[in-house]
């Protein structure tokens, strides 16, 4: 039996399958929207020497995730402030400590 695993979430408590818990990698990101659903799509990008200079690269999508509308704001805010965190994280590891 695959056990899951909770983790809370401002007033919700999600759970997350077994098959979800590594993750994956995606170093490529778009977004189109219809009317009524905003499409998010993450992908893999393969990154070969044989690619030509010119061209098109190839990649697979390993997510597609629809959202309706009024999830957007809060994705943005939710986006914002981790990187504004990350951001101040790697200026603290780099910044040197005075003596």
């Amino acid at each position: 039996m695959k056990e899951e695993r909770r983790i809370e979430s401002v007033g919700v408590e999600l759970t997350m399958p077994e098959e979800l818990r590594e993750g994956r990698y995606s170093n490529h990101f778009t977004v189109g929207h219809s009317l009524e659903e905003f499409h998010m799509f993450f992908a893999q990008v393969a990154v070969s020497p044989e690619l030509p200079s010119e061209g098109t690269a190839q990649a697979k999508v390993i997510a597609h995730i629809i959202l309706v509308p009024s999830a957007i704001p809060r994705v943005m805010d939710a986006l914002s402030k981790n990187y504004d965190r990350y951001k101040q994280g790697q200026k603290k590891a780099t910044t040197p400590k005075s003596r």
